[in-house]
């Protein structure tokens, strides 16, 4: 078995009363650090009441990155994940698992919870004949009586001298005086009779939800059924796949109340497979709305606005667009005078657009233009007659769109444009429409653009 411990974290959160809930029922989901904080009990029922209900998505990050996981993941996928999930390391300075990476852990954890995530932090346990830093992997030739890796196996000897999991419980929870934690109880796969669950079991007293580690996609019902029995009505958990389940699995095994994707493993699943997920109403990211409702009482008792009121980002058009002639919708002009790239880096109130033009008789030509997101208007020439012109850039009410405006006087004639920048498809198309007086008349014209 692996010896990674799964704590918990709710750095703000709530207590608050289900109705009609009986004293023997609140009694049942209370997280089983003795008196424990009224955070670490709102975020165990906020987990009793989700069971069967929704699934959180939850994405781990590397020791030693911050929340840079999670953000390729809310990228790639198009949503982000609800559980931010970390670790304390375990591995040498500069290493992705730097154990000196925990102060950095802390304030990204801080900053992750007020965002609306739910935070979880594993530690990958340094054995106890070693000091930190260690290896992940033992070294070939090492000593066996003194390990210096996560995956080396103790001695038989060794193993009977200790009870790992509840010796960590102690030393935070009776040592340290923590009572903000709720205790997770994760576990691998039972592959073979040795790793059944109930060999490692530490006992109903230690753990407030039990989990299951998937890679593989090998969400066996065995595993499932098992595990449900075991944890004996407190809620269960995916602590680590490397493959979310897929709504046919959720139908056969809906009571788990979260999943996490291990670092390094979202591509594991298709960005189509990902959509499935996003329009399933049961499986919940970070921007959902449904999710919005139901930590809403949690956040209210911590003091943190709702997520309704929270700050609405603007949106971002940052990243490489490859223009999609066949989605697009031209007039007779064609793509004439149209970017075939655009190259675009947004950044706070400002946005720098770099456009690649096709000739027909010269080399191809980069148009960039660096605007501020406040409607002031910027001077530049134009690619083609070198004509000057006016450009600026501004985000709609709602933050939702891009709007550019642009102006080119040649001769004794004032060329307008107009666009409108909106993200479709979870990011991946950018859809412009333009609008522009041409010598021909009037142009209305849809350029669809794909992310690289």
């Amino acid at each position: 078995m692996k010896a990674c411990h799964n704590i918990v974290f709710p750095f703000v959160a709530v207590f608050f009363l289900y109705p009609g809930v009986s004293t023997a029922q609140e009694n049942s989901m209370s997280p089983v650090t003795p008196n424990a904080s009224p955070e670490a009990r709102a975020l165990l029922k906020f987990f009793y009441s989700i069971s069967g209900k929704y699934i959180l998505t939850g994405q781990h990050n590397y020791p030693n990155v911050k929340g840079r996981n999670t953000e390729f993941a809310a990228e790639y996928i198009g949503k982000t994940p609800v559980i931010y999930s970390t670790d304390w390391g375990f591995a040498q300075d500069g290493n992705t698992d730097s154990y000196l990476a925990r102060q950095d852990i802390v304030n990204e954890a801080i900053r992750q919870n007020k965002l609306g995530s739910i935070v979880t932090i594993c530690w990958h346990a340094v054995p106890p004949t070693a000091d930190e830093p260690v290896t992940f992997q033992p070294v070939p030739g090492a000593d066996s009586t003194r390990l210096h890796s996560v995956q080396g196996r103790l001695l038989d000897q060794q193993f009977k001298d200790i009870r790992l999991y509840k010796q960590i419980f102690s030393r935070l929870v009776n040592y340290h005086k923590l009572n903000n934690l709720i205790w997770l109880w994760s576990v691998d796969r039972p592959s073979t009779p040795a790793r059944k669950f109930s060999n490692f079991y530490p006992g109903k007293d230690f753990f407030d939800i039990a989990g299951l580690d998937v890679y593989g996609s090998d969400f066996n019902q065995n595993y499932y059924d098992s595990l449900l029995a075991l944890s004996k009505g407190k809620p269960i958990v995916l602590g680590e796949v490397g493959n979310p389940p897929t709504p046919e699995i959720l139908k056969r095994q809906p009571d788990w109340g979260y999943y996490v994707i291990w670092a390094g493993m979202v591509r594991n699943t298709l960005r189509r497979q990902y959509d499935v997920l996003m329009n399933d109403s049961h499986v919940l990211f970070r921007e959902d709305t449904a999710y919005w409702d139901i930590i809403a009482p949690y956040r209210a008792t911590a003091g943190l606005p709702s997520l309704y009121a929270a700050e609405v980002k603007p949106v971002n058009f940052s990243g490489r667009w490859v223009l999609d002639e066949d989605r697009s919708n031209f007039d007779n002009m064609g793509t004439a005078n149209q970017p075939s790239e655009l190259e675009i880096r947004q950044d706070g109130d400002s946005i720098d657009i770099k456009r690649t033009m096709i000739s027909e008789y010269s080399d191809r030509t980069i148009l960039e233009q660096l605007l501020t997101l406040d409607g002031t208007e910027q001077e530049f020439k134009a690619p083609f007659g070198n004509a000057p012109m006016k450009v600026s850039a501004r985000l709609s009410e709602k933050r939702d769109t891009l709007l550019v405006d642009s102006k080119m006087s040649f001769g004794n004639r004032d060329f307008v444009t107009s666009e409108k920048w909106a993200l479709q498809d979870y990011g991946r198309t950018l859809a412009i429409t333009q609008t522009s007086n041409s010598f021909r008349g009037k142009r209305i014209i849809t350029l669809i653009f794909d992310k690289e």
